[in-house]
Formats: structure tokens, C-alpha cells, sequence
């Protein structure tokens, strides 16, 4: 048997479902139609890191520890990034590698540094350093980079040139601009994911 799980961070229905409506996630559509979906109740607080790292080890952030993007920011409110290795709960793919099953991760939340799985990651941007991806196993980065015709370097000044967009243009045509951009990697992680295949 094979699962595949989709977690699109952000993606509350109440955005979706009026997209969904225009025609505008086809995909999404017919995922809904051929699957399972609901409404979940997220954690508290609602936040990328705690949710995603909730979500692959089935324990609350109070257990985890982990409450934000930063940690400890009490201490002297500047706060600390988080290290995924400093979780120590088993998260799902760890369960899975140790039944050796096969293990695909891509650009799942809070995986940089990539953990060492029975398989492949593409790991998310790394937290404090955004333009960082890596994978497991290390010579998979440079295979992807090929396959996907870009570099590092290129990915480097994309994400650069979005940051200064972010500063530079109103909210209406950042948006404009981000979401063609935001098209195109989506349209690479879809060329990833048939490759790792």
C-alpha cells in the first residue's frame, strides 16, 4: 500500500474552498473528490513550526517544547532558531524507516537540517537562513539542481529578489508577482516529486 499526504501550510478552506468554487485548484478538486478531507483543528498556537512538528510525532508543542519559530525568546527576547534535531519524539518517518519502508519528504516544515530516512528528502528552507535547502542523502541536492536546470546560486538571488519585492511594490502587485513565482516552484516540486518516484 502507498499514502501519500499533502499538507499545504496556510491552506485554511475558507481560502481554498472560493478557489476551488472558481475553478482555480483543479487539482485540489479532484483530490477532494477521489480522497479524504476535512476540517482539522490546528494547535496552539495555529503556528507553521509547532503545527508541522505536532502533526508528524501526534504530541502537543507543551510536550515538544516548541511554541514558535524562536526558542526561548523570554530569556532575553531576542530568541533562539530551533534545531528539528533537538526533538526527540519520534516523528512518522522515523517510525516508517524503522519498518523499513520507503520514505519520500518534500519541503515539509522544520526537515533542515534533513533527517536521515529508508529513502529521500528535499528538505525545507532552513529556519533563520531561508535560502538554505538541502537533502538526504547530500549527493541528491546537486542531482535535483541538474535535473531541475537551476543552481543554488539561482535559487539564492530568487528568493533574494523576493525579499526585496516584498519591500519594494505594493501589496496587489507583490502578490501578482509572487504567485507567478510561487507557480513556477510549485511546477519544480512537481518535477521533483516524478523524479524521486
Amino acid at each position: 500500500m502507498k499514502t501519500i499526504i499533502i499538507g499545504i501550510d496556510g491552506g485554511t478552506w475558507d481560502v481554498m474552498l472560493p478557489l476551488i468554487k472558481k475553478g482555480k485548484l483543479p487539482n485540489i478538486a479532484r483530490l477532494m473528490e477521489t480522497g479524504v478531507w476535512g476540517n482539522l483543528h490546528s494547535t496552539y498556537p495555529p503556528i507553521t513550526v509547532p503545527a508541522w512538528v505536532s502533526c508528524v510525532t501526534g504530541v502537543n508543542p507543551g510536550k515538544i517544547g516548541l511554541f514558535h519559530f524562536l526558542n526561548d525568546i523570554h530569556d532575553d527576547y531576542k530568541g533562539k532558531v530551533p534545531n528539528p534535531e533537538n526533538i526527540k519524539i519520534k516523528r512518522i518517518w522515523d517510525i516508517l524507516t524503522e519498518y523499513h519502508k520507503k520514505v519520500i519528504l518534500i519541503t515539509i516544515p522544520f526537515t533542515n537540517p534533513p533527517p536521515v530516512v529508508n529513502g529521500v528528502v528535499l528538505s525545507s528552507a532552513r529556519l533563520g537562513m531561508p535560502q538554505v535547502i538541502d537533502t538526504y542523502p547530500k549527493y541528491l541536492l546537486s542531482e535535483l539542481m541538474k535535473f531541475l536546470d537551476i543552481t543554488v546560486e539561482s535559487f539564492r538571488k530568487e528568493f533574494a529578489f523576493k525579499t526585496e519585492m516584498r519591500q519594494q511594490l505594493s501589496r496587489e502587485e507583490y502578490l501578482e508577482k509572487i504567485s507567478k513565482i510561487s507557480l513556477k516552484f510549485i511546477q519544480r516540486i512537481y518535477q521533483t516529486v516524478l523524479y524521486l518516484i
